[in-house]
């Protein structure tokens, strides 16, 4: 799950041991894989094939790139069929990937084994077979494309040789047509390169020496579903949007996204809030990004969702907005929203839109004291019964009631809920902490630094059974041949020149 760093808080009652490895897995190593490396070697000796489950699982479901660097890399030590489903998971890697991954294997290991090197020579050969994708590869990474070639010391074809090490890009390939843009072209010359070549946005935009209107039209005709939705806040920040022709066109391309599986369902929802899109594009975008968060899972346990809107708690009230919005549209049982500083305030919106649950939220600031065991008391006064609690907050408490004792009165009268901490800001300490170390439940315990589009991730975990029933779906999930090479799916789309 993209920067939701998860880890799971030792309960007083028991939890199944590949839960509690599974949550383990999805903390965030912050970047120190060395760290984590000791707890990826233990679960490979005590459990070897539910940890091959788990790293096909997480190759696609998962998002943390850290864990996955760590997954394929003692793959690639482990048993002949570990490697040989290693090999197949490495093909639909980027290239930082597939770089970062060597990397690892060098500075942890001191080596690469032959099989990671086989794997990298077919992940070179498939993308210089068709030129287009090499030289999009090449466009978006080319150090760490570069680096694999001489860090395996294997050879590149004739064109990669002239790009890479001879620095010399054929004329009339896109490659070409980047250096000539970054040469200060005509603007008229300059908009031909964009759309005769299809250059990426960002490619682009570090070449080009100064941006019109009439560029950004250039560019946006040719960028992806997916890079239109990357870049709204950008376009946003600039005042582009104000232009009523560039809008249109993003307002055609946000068209497309709907159906584009690369693009998030926040990202679809949230897109209405920053393009002036005519209502019908607006009601299309939000079916359908509530049809694929549906499609991950239902809440059918009565939830409370408590958000701290306590001093410095922007980025809370920020991430209830999105949490609320994903957790109305997959309700099937009642949903209560609550805000508290010291005191609590429901938040009701009159639809389940993003944009409902922003005016909900609207005029909420982060400010004053915090009792956290406020929204608790809340609940109980209402005669609100919750069978799971989720609560948005940095921990830290200053008034009573506090959360412990609160939920202690609550859970005499409705019984104990489980507890989901999406923890904002740093709580290291925080009186929280301490307090659901000792709770008779499980807890489940997010780090959220601001990555939005991460959030749909968490409705297998809120549905009901969700760890066991998460653990399953890892089981279930088949372990990859290397005959299974034949069966990948496309990693590039000749027509829009996009990385599948």
């Amino acid at each position: 799950m993209v920067r939701l760093l998860t880890e799971i808080l030792a309960p007083a009652v028991e939890v199944s041991p590949r839960v509690a490895l599974l949550e383990s897995l999805l903390a965030s190593p912050h970047g120190d894989l060395q760290r984590m490396l000791g707890l990826h070697r233990r679960v490979i000796q005590e459990d070897a094939r539910f940890y091959t489950h788990l790293a096909v699982w997480y190759a696609s479901q998962g998002a943390l790139r850290d864990h996955l660097t760590l997954l394929l890399g003692e793959m690639f030590l482990g048993s002949p069929s570990q490697r040989e489903a290693a090999f197949v998971l490495l093909q639909p890697l980027r290239t930082f990937q597939v770089a970062r991954l060597m990397r690892h294997l060098k500075q942890s290991h001191g080596r690469v084994t032959r099989s990671f090197r086989t794997a990298v020579e077919r992940w070179l050969r498939r993308r210089e077979s068709m030129r287009a994708w090499w030289e999009e590869c090449a466009l978006r990474d080319r150090a760490s494309l570069k680096s694999l070639y001489a860090g395996l010391h294997i050879q590149p074809d004739a064109f990669a040789q002239a790009v890479l090490f001879d620095g010399r890009a054929p004329a009339n390939t896109r490659l070409w047509a980047l250096g000539e843009l970054a040469r200060g072209p005509a603007p008229t010359r300059a908009v031909e390169l964009i759309t005769m070549y299809r250059l990426p946005f960002t490619a682009a935009l570090g070449a080009l020496r100064g941006m019109t209107p009439t560029l950004l039209r250039a560019l946006v005709e040719v960028m992806s579903p997916a890079q239109v939705c990357n870049h709204l806040a950008a376009f946003k920040r600039h005042g582009l949007l104000e232009d009523g022709k560039l809008a249109q066109r993003l307002a055609l391309r946000l068209s497309r996204a709907a159906k584009d599986g690369l693009v998030s369902e926040l990202k679809l929802v949230r897109a209405a809030n920053f393009v002036p899109i005519p209502e019908g594009l607006v009601r299309e975008l939000k079916r359908i990004a509530n049809e694929r968060l549906r499609a991950r899972g239902a809440l059918t346990v009565p939830t409370a969702l408590l958000v701290d809107k306590s001093g410095s708690m922007e980025l809370a009230l920020e991430a209830g907005v999105a949490l609320a919005t994903l957790c109305s549209s997959v309700a099937k049982a009642p949903l209560y929203v609550w805000a508290f500083d010291e005191d609590a305030f429901e938040v009701r919106a009159r639809g389940e839109s993003y944009a409902h649950w922003e005016a909900a939220f609207a005029d909420l600031k982060a400010s004053g004291c915090t009792s956290i065991g406020a929204g608790v008391e809340a609940l109980l006064r209402a005669g609100q019964r919750v069978e799971q609690l989720v609560l948005i907050s940095d921990g830290q408490e200053n008034t009573a009631p506090a959360f412990a004792e609160a939920l202690r009165r609550y859970a005499a009268r409705h019984g104990m809920p489980a507890i989901t901490w999406l923890e904002v800001g740093g709580s290291e300490g925080a009186p929280l902490e301490r307090a659901l170390a000792e709770l008779p439940t499980p807890v489940l315990r997010l780090r959220f630094t601001g990555d939005f589009y991460s959030l749909p991730n968490l409705v297998p975990l809120l549905s009901p059974g969700g760890r066991a029933a998460l653990v399953q779906e890892v089981l279930d999930t088949p372990i990859p041949t290397k005959a299974d090479m034949a069966r990948l799916p496309p990693g590039f789309d000749e027509e829009s020149l996009e990385i599948l």
